[in-house]
Order: structure tokens, then sequence, then C-alpha cells
């Protein structure tokens, strides 16, 4: 326990009167130890000193940590958890040292810490590592990490992370360098460490290399544009949350991947999943399995009707009506036998709308209500 000057200031006068009394104590124990020392051949005159200062900067405590009405010494719980409570109590200690120094000679203490993801487990890595980043950021002290995990890369500052490489010749090490991370692609030097092939990475690249804590997950951009403009016309009760982020996954298939799913959820202090209403049979199970709950952590967008089961399903009726009637081969198309003419005429028709959508900036709350359960999910969820 690190003491602040009006602590030691205050033990200072407690220690004058402990000090009076522990000479009395000690000129009791040298006459007694002179006693035993005198029956030796070789007599000793003795002397006890008291120190000066019995409370100095620093006090040693013995911690325990209560769990469940149980209290238990923090040396008989895992390794993992005493790591993390050393490293809180450093982070504490420089927090305490920098807000002492006042004058202006005062020092902002740099921490550094050495694989803080020992002994966690990969959701708990991810959560500590968000946590000690955003300790970073409130207390404003610059925290150093020496880590093998993905989960504790820094999401927010990516230029942050820096990849060393072990140059190994003949089995001996014979160099370090680091490894140039472009910004815009920079967690693929990073794939190998996640133990998953770049086709995997590919679809959650934008969502990894997020820079806000919280966010939406959408399927695609047309989703995220969907979003974006109608919360931009300012409806009351229809507008994205602040310091919130809408980033698109990729398609349906990447939420089939759970294990990277997790990892996301992880890196997120909070995460709302949005995804077509067609894809809610498979994709619900993965949901189910991971722990999340309908209306609360995901939703399926669109309307039980055939072709509206989709984001596009909830535009107002004379944006759709006017891109169909004036699209009509590519609405055939859209139901052909050839799977991938019927793809290409479904991705057509869905750029068309969304420009028909965005050519207008006038809707009103009513025109846009069947997207009203969709953002009042979206704000519950961040509320």
């Amino acid at each position: 326990m690190i003491l602040s000057k009006d602590e030691k200031d205050e033990l200072k006068k407690e220690q004058e009167r402990i000090k009076k009394k522990v000479k009395k104590f000690a000129q009791e124990h040298r006459g007694e130890l002179s006693g035993l020392l005198n029956k030796l051949e070789e007599s000793y005159e003795v002397e006890l000193t008291v120190f000066d200062a019995i409370f100095r900067r620093s006090i040693p405590l013995g911690i325990n940590l209560k769990d469940k009405n149980l209290e238990i010494p923090l040396d008989d719980w895992g390794a993992g958890t005493q790591n993390r409570t050393h490293i809180m109590m450093s982070i504490l200690s420089a927090s305490r040292i920098k807000q002492q120094n006042n004058d202006e000679n005062r020092i902002t203490p740099i921490i550094i810490i050495e694989e803080p993801e020992s002994f966690l487990h990969p959701s708990a890595q991810a959560e500590f590592g968000r946590v000690i980043r955003g300790l970073a950021r409130e207390l404003e002290i610059q925290i150093i990490i020496s880590t093998h995990s993905p989960y504790m890369l820094c999401q927010e500052k990516p230029e942050s992370n820096i990849l060393l490489e072990r140059k190994i010749s003949r089995n001996r090490l014979r160099g370090t360098q680091v490894v140039p991370v472009d910004q815009e692609r920079w967690m693929e030097p990073f794939s190998e460490i996640l133990g998953l092939k770049d086709e995997f990475i590919e679809p959650w690249r934008e969502v990894v290399g997020a820079a806000r804590d919280n966010a939406i997950l959408v399927e695609g951009d047309t989703d995220k544009d969907y979003l974006e403009s109608i919360s931009n016309l300012g409806i009351s009760g229809m507008t994205i949350p602040e310091r919130v982020e809408v980033i698109p996954y990729g398609g349906k298939d990447a939420l089939k991947n759970s294990i990277m799913l997790k990892f996301v959820i992880e890196k997120f202090s909070r995460v709302f999943i949005t995804f077509d209403l067609d894809a809610e049979r498979e994709l619900g199970k993965v949901m189910d399995q991971l722990g999340l709950t309908e209306g609360k952590d995901y939703i399926a967008i669109g309307k039980q009707e055939s072709g509206q089961d989709c984001i596009e399903g909830l535009l107002p009726e004379e944006v759709l009506k006017t891109v169909y009637a004036e699209n009509v081969d590519l609405a055939m198309g859209a139901s052909g036998a050839d799977a991938k003419k019927r793809r290409e005429a479904k991705n057509a028709i869905k750029g068309r709308l969304l420009e028909k959508f965005k050519e207008r900036e006038t809707w009103t709350a009513s025109d846009l209500e069947d997207f009203r359960p969709v953002f009042r999910a979206i704000n519950a969820a961040f509320r």
C-alpha cells in the first residue's frame, strides 16, 4: 500500500507514540539479552535500535479475496487470478504515484507487463486485455505489454501493436526485427497466431480492426448504410447510440465460425448482432451455443413474408414497388434456375433499392415504422 503525504503525516504522529513504547520494551529485552550473552566467555554489550521510520513510503499488506462468502488468501487462488490481482495492484500504485506528484518535476509511471495472458483462458484474456487498455486511457498511464496472445492486441489503436520476429539460423538466434503492420490490413500478420486460416479472418477484417469498444455487427455494407442513413435523419428512437460503431462482418457464413465469433464478442465491451431473418434457423443455434439472447444480444431482421425476410423487407412499400417495376428483368432473374445468375440479380436489386431509398432525405417516422423494433433493440442493448 503506497501512502499519500497526509496519510504519512498522520501515521508519523502515531509512530512517535508507538516509538516511545517500543523503546521501553527494548530496554527490557536489552537487559534480558545482555544477561544471556554475559554467560559466554566473550561478553558483549547490547544496544537495540528503534528505526526512525517504522512506516515508510509503503506498507506490506496481506491480501484475501472473498467470493460467495468464502474469504481465501490470494496465494491459495489460481495462478491466473493471482496474476491479474498483482497487475491491478501495480496499476493502482502507478496511479497513486502519479496523483501524489503535483510539482513540476512529477513523473508519470510506465508499467511494463510480461505476458498478462498467462494462466487465463481465451475469454478471460480478451476481457483482461480490454480492461487494461481501458485503464490506460482512463488513468492516462502508459502500459507496455509483451504478449503471445492475439486477444491482448490493442484494437483501438492498431499502430500501437508491434510485431517482433526472431531470426533463427542453425538453431541459434541471430536477431530480432520489427515486422511492418499495414494499417488497413493490420491483423493479417497476426492471423497465424490466431490459429485460423486467412479465409476465416477475411470476413472479420473490419470487425477485428474496429476503433471503438461497442459495436453493432451487420451482415454487409448495405445493412450498415441503411442503419446509418436512418440514424442521420434524427428521428426520435431511431438513432444509433453515441460511441457505437456499425461494422459489417461479411455475410451470414462468418457467424457460423463460433470460435471466431466468440473472440469478436469478447473483444468488445458490448456487441449487438443483426442478421437477415432467412438465416434465423441456422444462426439461432450458434447464438444459443454462445449464450446469446434474442432481442438482447441479437435480432433477425425482416418480415415473415416471401422475399421480405431481410433488411430490404422493412423498406417503405413505395421504394419496393418503384424498384421492382423499373427492374422487371432483374426481378425475374432473382427467381431463375441458375444459382449464379439468381445471386447476381438479387445483389443488383439490393443495390437499386438502396439507391432509391437514399434519393429521398425526408423520410418520416411513419414511413420507417418497420425499422423501429430494430432500433429499439439496439438502443436497449447499449443503454
